[in-house]
């Protein structure tokens, strides 16, 4: 694995992105479940206690809070290795490649979930129907007729520039202008501020530009960057002997961070400060990183970028299908749809990993090597 693809990072990303799918079954077969479960626990133990338990409880189904941590991480692994010493070429090959590396998995989703559209494989809008007022979710994707150049569009243009709802091949694309101009804005600083001792001024700056304007995802962005210059910059000191109490403190920190992360995102501030405390608390805790650091989250970390990708159009169609076959009679079988979604996604993921995005970050990385090099110094 790349060093700067720091294990414990890439098992909270892998962790996020489960969220992020346990959200969209929530939202696609039972949209009233934080709802429901709350009444639920106001009728057993009351007002006060209900709230208490129910904000952890919808952290796990909070898919916009995990798509902030994955905005915060990234931008503190694509700066890690430029603050660790790298040279000028490499911070250029980075920037060459950075739209391709989102560009290439983005189109490919995009024509998948083309061609389970013009084969009649998308039955969304029958499980909307079947859920009335409460489905109104699924009602504004895909309404419209196959277009194999809107789907090419979808990946190649509108996921970074000119993004719509109401006519994107995979709604989870809307995070990539984000993304994209998030690691540009960061990449820009890299190459004027590095190491210069007035830099923390510029990103003060930024950060009161991103609050006066409500930028807040852009901000989240920002501060993951923020915190990289501060942990990898190569005029930082090493970090001191930690003891149990300082890894204590820090597991609470994530345990509190989870606790009110069911909660709304108040002013879009919220999200902000809880994605920067859940990346932090895992960077500083031993615990947490040998935890989010095992074979099983590296190994969800690794096919994150595809299942993010891949399990809306698996949603849609597959999952879709198979609840309005047997899951919207019988509770059992709506257990059965949300269970069966899960590893089947996950599969479809691996795949998509191993034969899409591994391949095209070989590729892009070969390229940016060939045509991207240190001139020759002649003798």
């Amino acid at each position: 694995m790349d060093s700067t693809k720091l294990r414990h990072l890439e098992g909270l990303r892998g962790l996020a992105a489960l969220v992020v799918l346990f959200a969209h079954l929530k939202y696609t077969f039972r949209p009233t479940l934080s709802e429901d479960v709350l009444a639920y626990l106001e009728d057993q133990l009351g007002y006060v206690l209900a709230r208490v338990i129910h904000s952890p409880l919808n952290a796990v189904v909070n898919g916009e809070l995990a798509v902030y941590v994955f905005w915060f991480m990234s931008a503190y692994v694509i700066s890690l290795k430029p603050f660790r010493g790298g040279d000028t070429i490499a911070l250029l090959r980075s920037v060459t490649k950075r739209y391709f590396r989102l560009m290439i998995p983005a189109l490919a989703s995009s024509l998948i979930a083309y061609f389970l559209l013009a084969r009649g494989w998308m039955f969304h809008l029958e499980v909307a129907e079947l859920m009335g007022p409460n489905g109104g979710w699924h009602r504004q994707f895909y309404g419209f007729d196959p277009d194999f150049w809107l789907a090419v569009r979808s990946g190649l243009w509108d996921a970074f520039f000119d993004f719509s709802f109401y006519r994107t091949y995979n709604p989870s694309l809307w995070t990539m202008k984000v993304e994209l101009y998030g690691s540009f804005l960061c990449f820009a600083l890299l190459g004027l501020t590095r190491g210069h001792r007035m830099r923390w001024i510029i990103y003060l700056a930024l950060v009161i530009w991103t609050v006066l304007s409500a930028k807040f995802p852009l901000l989240s962005f920002l501060l993951g960057f923020f915190l990289s210059d501060y942990d990898n910059s190569r005029g930082a000191t090493p970090a001191p002997p930690r003891s149990k109490a300082f890894d204590v403190s820090f597991i609470l920190l994530f345990i509190l961070a989870i606790a009110w992360g069911g909660r709304p995102n108040f002013y879009g501030v919220v999200y902000v400060l809880l994605c920067a405390a859940l990346t932090v608390s895992v960077l500083r805790s031993d615990f947490l990183k040998r935890l989010l650091g095992s074979r099983p989250m590296v190994w969800l970390g690794r096919i994150s970028f595809g299942l993010y990708l891949l399990h809306l159009p698996i949603i849609f169609s597959l999952s879709s299908y198979f609840y309005l076959e047997v899951g919207s009679y019988q509770r059992w079988g709506l257990y059965l749809t949300v269970f069966s979604t899960i590893p089947l996604s996950l599969i479809a993921a691996y795949f998509f990993t191993r034969w899409v995005d591994e391949p095209s970050i070989r590729g892009l990385n070969r390229l940016t090597r060939k045509y991207i090099s240190k001139p020759e110094v002649s003798s």
